[in-house]
C-alpha cells in the first residue's frame, strides 16, 4: 500500500480569510480532507491497472521477413536491363532489396545466403539499415559457386523457431534450380510450412 511515513497537516494559507479562533477547526477538517484526497489520487495513479476476467493475449504486428539469396557463380551473368544499362543479376537483386528494406518500417528482417551450402548472414533485426548495409556487401562465390536452395529454405526456417510474429515470410531469389545442399527444396517447403513460414519464390533472370 502506498501511505505516507507519518502523518504531516499541511498549511494552507488563505491571505483573504479573517484569522479567528472559531475558523480554527473547520480549517482543520479542510486540511485533512485534501491531503486523504491528494493521497487517494497519488495511489490511483500509481498503481497498476487491474482487469477482472479471462487475459487477452498481446498479438504483435509486425512481421518477420527472411530474405534467402541465391549467391550462385550463375548470379554473375550480366543480363538484367536498369535503366537501360546491363548489369550482373547480383546487383540487380541488391538494388530491389535496399529499396524493399528500406519501406519495412516496423517489421524485423534477415538475410540467409546460399551457394554450395548455406549461411546466415544477418540475423532477424528492426535495424533496417544494418540489413541494407550487409546486403550490399554481398559477393557471388561468397559461399561457393553451386545453387543449395533447399539448404537455403531449410536456415531460413530455423530462424522462425523462436519467433512470435503473427507473419512469417521467407522471400526466395534465385535464377536456377537446387544443384548442391543436403535438403531438398519440396521438403524444405513442408517443413517451412509446419512453421507457419510463407514463401515467395522471385526468379532472377
Amino acid at each position: 500500500k502506498l501511505l505516507p511515513e507519518e502523518t504531516r497537516q499541511a498549511e494552507i494559507k488563505l491571505a483573504y480569510l479573517p484569522k479567528n479562533k472559531d475558523s480554527h477547526k473547520p480549517k482543520q477538517w479542510l486540511q485533512k480532507s485534501l491531503a486523504v484526497g491528494v493521497w487517494t489520487l497519488l495511489v490511483i495513479a500509481c498503481a497498476r491497472p487491474v482487469w477482472f476476467g479471462e487475459p487477452v493475449e498481446f498479438q504483435p504486428k509486425y512481421r518477420d521477413l527472411m530474405l534467402v539469396v541465391d549467391l550462385s557463380g550463375s548470379m554473375q551473368k550480366e543480363d538484367m536491363n536498369l535503366d537501360g544499362e546491363y548489369i550482373d543479376r547480383l546487383s540487380a537483386v541488391k538494388k530491389v532489396l535496399s529499396d524493399f528494406v528500406a519501406k519495412r518500417k516496423g517489421d524485423r528482417l534477415g538475410v540467409v545466403l546460399f551457394g554450395d551450402h548455406a549461411y546466415l548472414q544477418t540475423p532477424l533485426t528492426a535495424d533496417r539499415q544494418t540489413v541494407i548495409q550487409q546486403i550490399k556487401q554481398t559477393v557471388i562465390g561468397l559461399v561457393g559457386q553451386r545453387t543449395a536452395i533447399g539448404d537455403g529454405i531449410g536456415l531460413g526456417t530455423k530462424t522462425f523457431v523462436d519467433s512470435d510474429a503473427p507473419q512469417r515470410v521467407m522471400i526466395l531469389l534465385s535464377d536456377g534450380s537446387n544443384t548442391a545442399g543436403v535438403l531438398d527444396p519440396i521438403e524444405a517447403a513442408e517443413i517451412a510450412k509446419k512453421y507457419n513460414a510463407t514463401i515467395y519464390t522471385v526468379g532472377v533472370g
